[in-house]
């Protein structure tokens, strides 16, 4: 990954997922009661381990689940890499207010390219103004 600094190891995380219980469900407390369990039990970080997703739960992270390896991946453990990478995350990255509208569009201006509809420059300068529009749209000033 680039850094910001030549020979500091950095990343930041873009991603994650939360386990909530609507106020509208029919049963709300086992609604919840699941959520928690789903999102603090070993036994469900297990589960969900044998699917991938690098587990919330730090004391999964030392499961068999998470370290086995991957035949789709040339059969390497991605616990190796995933932990190392979230050993890096800088603490302090906060995301502009806006990103979630910027990532948006990056795909959109993205699938262009990937169609041969234009170039990675057209589709970086697009992304740039629709960023510069909405950041306006929203109130925040905007100097370039």
């Amino acid at each position: 990954m680039p850094q910001w600094q030549a020979g500091q190891a950095a990343n930041g995380d873009f991603g994650g997922g939360s386990t909530v219980a609507l106020k509208s469900t029919k049963y709300p407390q086992q609604a919840a009661e699941f959520a928690e369990w789903i999102s603090s039990n070993e036994q469900s970080a297990e589960i969900e381990g044998s699917n991938g997703p690098y587990p919330a739960l730090q004391t999964a992270v030392a499961s068999a689940s998470f370290n086995k390896p991957w035949p789709f991946y040339g059969n390497q453990v991605l616990n190796d890499v995933e932990k190392q990478a979230a050993s890096q995350v800088n603490q302090d990255w906060v995301w502009g207010p806006t990103m979630s509208q910027v990532n948006s569009d990056m795909g959109d201006d993205f699938v262009n390219v990937v169609n041969g509809q234009g170039t990675l420059t057209d589709a970086l300068n697009m992304l740039q103004q629709s960023t510069i529009t909405f950041m306006k749209q929203q109130g925040i000033s905007v100097s370039t």
